[in-house]
């Protein structure tokens, strides 16, 4: 687990992505990302369709133990900021799978809510699929989840090359509310081509 006290970082972080409009994608930083991150993720119509790990209300106490999580001195990341003039207004990250599918990864993001609409999620997930392949060599197949009903982020998806490739009846309980599951994904070799 990562120290707070550990070696600083500067401020902000170099970016792995920079996109048009001041928008990059960047580690966190373990202390001037726990304030933003907070005030943007404490949103329930963020939440409801986040996997009951992200809480909801979303606390500085919670932002500072998801950030004070990850090994932000390691050479290899999985988990950055989707940053506007170098401030967090998201989060965008990747999840190895393990086993017979160690040739996948996961993406997830969130993005605030008053940047919605705005065609940062597109740019960003477009961008780090990107990075994530040549980062990945051995990566062959990269898979995004999505409770059926959040459509923002089915545009999202569709819009950065991710074909839709199954939904899952019922497979979300959240809220008291059974939601089908959307199953999205891009293979290397047709996002080379």
């Amino acid at each position: 687990m990562s120290d707070l006290a550990s070696p600083s970082l500067p401020f902000p972080p170099p970016s792995i992505v920079t996109l048009p409009n001041g928008i990059t994608i960047r580690p966190y930083h373990p202390t001037a990302d726990i304030a933003t991150s907070a005030h943007h993720a404490n949103n329930p119509r963020i939440a409801q369709w986040m996997t009951n790990s992200f809480p909801h209300p979303y606390t500085v106490e919670s932002a500072q133990g998801w950030i004070s999580s990850l090994n932000l001195f390691e050479a290899r990341q999985m988990n950055f900021v989707i940053a506007k003039d170098d401030a967090l207004i998201g989060g965008i990250g990747i999840k190895p799978m393990t086993d017979i599918l160690a040739r996948t990864m996961v993406i997830g993001y969130w993005i605030g809510e008053e940047f919605w609409g705005q065609g940062i999620g597109r740019q960003a997930v477009k961008a780090f699929t990107s990075w994530t392949l040549q980062e990945f060599p051995e990566v062959e197949r990269i898979e995004a989840v999505v409770s059926a009903g959040n459509v923002g982020s089915e545009k999202v998806l569709l819009a950065s090359g991710y074909a839709l490739e199954a939904t899952l009846r019922k497979r979300v309980y959240k809220n008291g509310v059974f939601r089908d599951e959307k199953f999205f994904a891009v293979l290397r070799e047709d996002w080379q081509k």
